[in-house]
C-alpha cells in the first residue's frame, strides 16, 4: 500500500497545531492502534474497566487480520505526530507518536433500508483526545476520500451516532449529509443513540 505523506495537518482556528503525517498503517503500529481505538470507543468506568483488556485484545486481533490480509480495496491509515508547528506552539503529542487512525473499505452489504450497490465505507475514525480539533481527523478523512476516488468511486459513506455532536459538526463542515430513513429506531433500543448513515459526493 503506498503511503500518503508527509502531509501537514491544518489546525482548527484558535488551537495549537499538531504537525502530523498520514501514512498507511503497518504491523508495527498494531499495539498503538489497539490502545487508541480501545480508549476512544470503550468506557473504562466502573465494571467496564475490567472488560477493557478484552475489548483491546479483540480490536488488536481484528486489525491484525485486516492489515495482514490487506485486500485490494482496504486501507488503514495512521496519523503520526511530527514536530509541532509553529515552534512556539507546543503540541501534546511527541514526534512519532500515533495520534489518529481511520479505516476505509469497499463494501457490498447494504445498510437496512438502503438500496445502493458497492460503496466505499469509512470506519473507526479515532483521534487521541488531547489532539482533537487540530485538523487530524480532517486529514485522515481527506486520505480516505482521495483513496476512494483512486478506486473509481464518486461517493463515500460512514455512520455516526446521533448524539456525537462534535463528529456530526465536523462531517457536516466537510460536506457529509445524512441519508434519511435508512433504519428507523428499533423498539428494543431503550433510548440508546441511533446510527446515522452519512454520504458525501466526491466528484
Amino acid at each position: 500500500m503506498p503511503p500518503v505523506g508527509p502531509t501537514p495537518v491544518q489546525p482548527a482556528a484558535g488551537r495549537a497545531r499538531v504537525g502530523a503525517i498520514v501514512r498507511a498503517a503497518e504491523s508495527a503500529d498494531l499495539d498503538a492502534l489497539a490502545d487508541l481505538l480501545a480508549n476512544c470507543f470503550h468506557d473504562r468506568s466502573g465494571w467496564f474497566g475490567w472488560l477493557h483488556p478484552f475489548f483491546r485484545m479483540g480490536i488488536y486481533e481484528d486489525l491484525r487480520i485486516r492489515i495482514r490480509r490487506s485486500p485490494q480495496e482496504y486501507r488503514c491509515w495512521a496519523a503520526i505526530a511530527g514536530p509541532p508547528l509553529p515552534p512556539t506552539a507546543i503540541a501534546a503529542a511527541v514526534p512519532n507518536e500515533l495520534v489518529g487512525t481511520v479505516e476505509l473499505s469497499a463494501r457490498s452489504s447494504m445498510p437496512l433500508g438502503w438500496n445502493g450497490g458497492r460503496y466505499p465505507y469509512i470506519a473507526n475514525l479515532a483521534v487521541r483526545p488531547d489532539c482533537r480539533r487540530r485538523g487530524v481527523a480532517k486529514q485522515l478523512l481527506a486520505a480516505c476520500e482521495t483513496t476512494a476516488r483512486d478506486w473509481g468511486f464518486q461517493d463515500i459513506y460512514l455512520h455516526v451516532l446521533d448524539d456525537n455532536h462534535a463528529a456530526r459538526r465536523l462531517y457536516e463542515r466537510l460536506g457529509y449529509r445524512c441519508i434519511p430513513a435508512i433504519a428507523p429506531p428499533l423498539p428494543w433500543s431503550f433510548g440508546r443513540p441511533q446510527r446515522l448513515f452519512l454520504h458525501k459526493r466526491l466528484a
